[in-house]
């Protein structure tokens, strides 16, 4: 029988396998739940045996670079264009999936890394097995012909990397439930947007604009046919960049009030746009990972509510009463990809009993401290409901690093593998990133795919940054491995 820690790791996206990666270079023995048939997470279109709304649509293409979205350990093909199509990020992340089979599935004679493919995990609980405090994973799997067969499963420890892009958050507004009431041809949620065609000649409002406003805001003003005759933008942050195509006179603050019988909305500050056709609703999602649960007064309920945050978590990684049980992904606004790299290494560490985790009661402190913080400004109106998670206006950079140094405490032996460090290069491949987008978007599909970089768009060449390793202490980490 082994004895390595058994983890399990629900979902095989960006933070999923980046778990794993972190987990298995450590010892771990590391079984992955995927509810599709493939890895991929939100960039893998391929329909799932259970119902899943699709946050990507088939002509979505990133907002970022490239170069924010690698491994420290995979490089792009060198063809690939400067902002991906989602079909190029999926097979990017499932050659990483199918690299880390390749090293850890038959290593030392053993299975180190197993995933279970159309596997939709329905509840995970700690429970007492044979006098000892296991993790019971519950999952329902798809058969081959098409039954459902119930698995249940014990783990030293859980990583939840199900992703935060399934339960949409739709405001209430005066007025909108009727509009909704109508039909999707009235009103949507980002999730539901499938391309421009639908929206000719329409007059259509987008509510909110974080990324996925941007890009389909970008989607209708640029489309080639079936453009829409207006598109206008309501926000509450109007000093931020807008695609091209949207006009200045377009943007608009906070609804106040949909009118469904006469097709108007009038706005916080008493502006109207009359005769909307269609509504979509670019205001992000709520955290639901309902199906990790508990015991309470006799009843069991969900551990975690679903809300704008998710509850008692340290450093949006460990839950602070029992820190088996981890979460890789929750933070947004940031570079996903070295934020999950960064979380797993040192969840890794701290799962193979080698790096210390302070004590509950200093990780609660910390946490109201901030959360505190965090609800000051939002009672000041200096801040986003949901952003408790959101590391935006850079703090993804000191977030990074910062948990660099937690990992780095413990030395890198044997076939554990380096955190990530935010290092120059990653400094210039952002700072490029916003202006690079504005020419990039506006290139035909054709022109795209001749401009895998930046230097090729006519920005300067990057240049390699001078990392100063801590000699000393024998600190070292991964930097300066972008394209």
């Amino acid at each position: 029988m082994s004895t390595k820690r058994q983890v399990a790791i629900i979902g095989a996206g960006v933070s999923g396998l980046a778990a794993a990666s972190y987990l298995c270079a450590e010892g771990c023995q590391v079984t992955i739940y995927e509810q599709k048939p493939s890895a991929g997470g939100l960039w893998n279109r391929h329909r799932s045996r259970f119902e899943v709304e699709q946050p990507v649509y088939e002509s979505l293409e990133t907002n970022v670079s490239r170069q924010l979205m690698t491994f420290s350990d995979k490089k792009w093909r060198a063809h690939v264009q400067l902002m991906p199509h989602n079909s190029s990020v999926c097979e990017y992340l499932q050659e990483y999936e199918s690299k880390l089979l390749t090293r850890y599935r038959n290593s030392n004679g053993e299975e180190t890394l197993h995933i279970e493919y159309n596997a939709k995990v329905v509840r995970v609980e700690k429970v007492s097995r044979n006098y000892t405090a296991k993790w019971e994973v519950e999952a329902n799997v798809a058969q081959y012909d098409k039954k459902i067969k119930r698995e249940v499963s014990h783990f030293d420890a859980v990583v939840v990397a199900a992703g935060n892009y399934q339960e949409q958050n739709c405001p209430i507004y005066p007025g909108i439930e009727d509009w909704f009431k109508k039909g999707p041809r009235y009103l949507i949620h980002s999730i539901e947007f499938d391309g421009p065609d639908s929206y000719k000649d329409q007059n259509v409002l987008i509510v909110g604009y974080s990324a996925s406003g941007y890009d389909i805001s970008d989607q209708l003003t640029s489309a080639a046919k079936n453009r829409p005759k207006n598109v206008y933008i309501s926000t509450s942050k109007p000093n931020q960049t807008f695609a091209p195509g949207i006009r200045a006179s377009h943007v608009m603050p906070r609804p106040a009030h949909f009118d469904v019988a006469t097709r108007v909305v009038t706005f916080v500050n008493g502006a109207k746009v009359t005769d909307i056709d269609s509504v979509i609703l670019c205001t992000g999602y709520k955290y639901n990972f309902d199906f990790v649960r508990t015991k309470a007064g006799g009843h069991d309920i969900p551990l975690f509510p679903i809300g704008p945050n998710v509850d008692n978590i340290y450093k949006h990684i460990f839950y602070i009463s029992d820190n088996t049980l981890a979460f890789v992904g929750l933070p947004t606004g940031g570079a996903s990809f070295i934020i999950a790299e960064a979380q797993s290494a040192v969840i890794a560490r701290v799962f193979a009993n080698r790096l210390a985790v302070i004590s509950r009661s200093n990780m609660k402190a910390e946490y109201d401290r901030l959360l505190a913080e965090h609800n000051n400004r939002m009672s000041r109106g200096n801040g986003d409901i949901q952003s408790y998670h959101n590391l935006g206006q850079n703090a993804d950079k000191e977030y990074v690093n910062m948990l660099c140094a937690w990992a780095a405490e413990v030395p890198t032996i044997g076939q554990s593998k380096l955190p990530p460090y935010w290092c120059g290069c990653m400094d210039t491949a952002r700072q490029h990133s916003g202006p690079a987008r504005a020419v990039f978007k506006q290139l035909s599909p054709e022109e795209k795919k001749k401009h895998p970089s930046y230097e090729s768009l006519g920005f300067s060449t990057q240049k390699r940054c001078t990392i100063k390793h801590n000699g000393g202490r024998g600190i070292r980490y991964a930097s300066c491995y972008l394209d």
